[in-house]
């Protein structure tokens, strides 16, 4: 069964964002989150798989998989899921409002009535026996959430909220202080969901991984100095999913929106007994994303365009992409400028060659005794990486003085100076990066080294 998948890809210097999803009527729907080509010439492609109920597609391998990139077939290098290798960066917003005191339904359950409040001697409401206060279930709930990660790799972020956002942990990978953190939370005041949110995201905007959010609120914002067009904006910019878990009286429209709009999703509990169930189910989704590499053997950068397509058959299922058109980044540029530039230089090397076969059969011989010499080379860079100034040693050059030639990781010729067997060189004016060097002695070039700058 065949469907269509929207891309939209934003061009940055690693990553280009994609929306869309390939999907079947009846069985099955994939999510594609992004694409990654700072490892060009292998690119990435980060989806979530899941049947029409919800739950997470598992085995998919990349024996069912073809991926064709200007209609010519690619490689396809791996695929795996996301948890078994890449970080996974979670931000856990936690709401701690005095509305998170009450389960009207519970008390119902157990007997009391919801409407006519026994009170004690400090006015306070007391709870049938056997109650447990909304705010308990959640924080059993979003610890044994936390429990079901791999904190050799994650890593979670805290943000609790009430009136204003007042609970915040930077991300770790220490479960019992994130734990500690989440069971000390009190319920009071009102509700600053907005602003909550916007925390959360920054607090894993700029984390290596996956980054996700996952938030849970029992009522409608009503202290936030932050909109939901702004948390909208930031997350999509932030390229964060939120994961909303709505509890009781909320806004469900709003909130699937929200949740929708970021590329997460939206869970409802009518009650304080589903929560355990909702976070185990986001855990499973979080952790069933799947990544899958493909070599790009296309190094064409005329048009700055690329057509993808991407198919794969499973348990009877034939999903595939329609043929679409995204740009590439400047890492990919890069990439084939360099290439480029070895390619002349490869070029020019047996043009010259061939030139002094050709003007005399007698100097045959003078060149094959010349292979037998020893071959011209840089010995050694130090200190490497460098912050500016760097020693160079060359080895095999029969003169005294030669010509260095500096260039960038864009193949573009930055520097070319004087240069002898020893000497000295300030890359101090240059910015931060990977820099190749090169040496001719006598008409003789070296091969390149790779230094950084840094």
């Amino acid at each position: 069964m065949k469907k269509l998948l929207l891309v939209l890809l934003f061009q940055s210097s690693l990553y280009a964002q994609v929306k869309g999803s390939i999907s079947t009527k009846d069985t099955a729907k994939i999510s594609i989150l992004g694409v990654y080509q700072d490892q060009f010439p292998n690119i990435s492609v980060v989806f979530r798989a899941e049947h029409i109920n919800g739950n997470p597609v598992f085995g998919i391998n990349k024996s069912v998989v073809n991926v064709y990139e200007d209609r010519k077939k690619c490689e396809v290098i791996s695929i795996q899921e996301i948890s078994k290798q890449k970080p996974i960066n979670i931000s856990v917003v936690f709401d701690h409002s005095g509305s998170m005191l009450y389960d009207n339904k519970q008390i119902i359950e157990l007997g009391a009535d919801s409407w006519f409040k026994t009170l004690d001697e400090d006015g306070m409401f007391i709870f049938p026996k056997d109650y447990v206060a909304p705010i308990d279930m959640a924080k059993k709930a979003i610890n044994a959430f936390v429990s079901t990660f791999n904190f050799e790799k994650d890593k979670i972020s805290v943000v609790g909220f009430s009136s204003q956002v007042d609970k915040v942990m930077k991300l770790s990978k220490k479960e019992k202080k994130i734990n500690k953190l989440i069971n000390s939370m009190e319920a009071d005041n009102m509700t600053a969901f907005y602003d909550a949110l916007i925390e959360g995201i920054k607090q894993i905007r700029n984390a290596h991984g996956m980054n996700v959010l996952v938030a849970l609120t029992d009522g409608n914002d009503n202290m936030s100095k932050n909109k939901y067009s702004d948390v909208v904006k930031l997350a999509k910019e932030a390229k964060v999913p939120i994961y909303l878990v709505g509890l009781g009286d909320v806004n469900t429209d709003s909130l699937k929106l929200l949740s929708n709009e970021t590329d997460g999703q939206f869970f409802y509990a009518n009650s304080t007994s589903a929560l355990s169930e909702i976070y185990s189910k986001i855990s499973t989704k979080l952790q069933s994303f799947y990544d899958l590499i493909y070599h790009s053997s296309n190094l064409e950068i005329d048009s700055g365009e690329r057509k993808l397509e991407i198919s794969f058959v499973k348990d009877g299922i034939h999903l595939i992409t329609e043929e679409e058109h995204f740009k590439i980044d400047e890492n990919v540029i890069a990439y084939i400028k360099k290439k480029e530039v070895d390619k002349q230089y490869e070029y020019s090397i047996y043009v010259g060659i061939g030139l002094i076969i050709l003007i005399a059969g007698g100097l045959i011989f003078y060149f094959t005794n010349e292979k037998k010499k020893p071959k011209l080379k840089i010995t050694k860079v130090y200190p490497n990486p460098t912050a500016g100034k760097i020693t160079i040693e060359i080895e095999n050059n029969e003169t005294e003085l030669g010509l260095l030639t500096v260039i960038d990781e864009k193949g573009n010729q930055v520097k070319q100076e004087s240069i002898r067997a020893a000497s000295e060189l300030d890359l101090q004016e240059f910015p931060n990066g990977l820099y190749l060097l090169s040496v001719n002695f006598s008409g003789i070039n070296s091969e390149f080294v790779k230094i950084i700058k840094k």
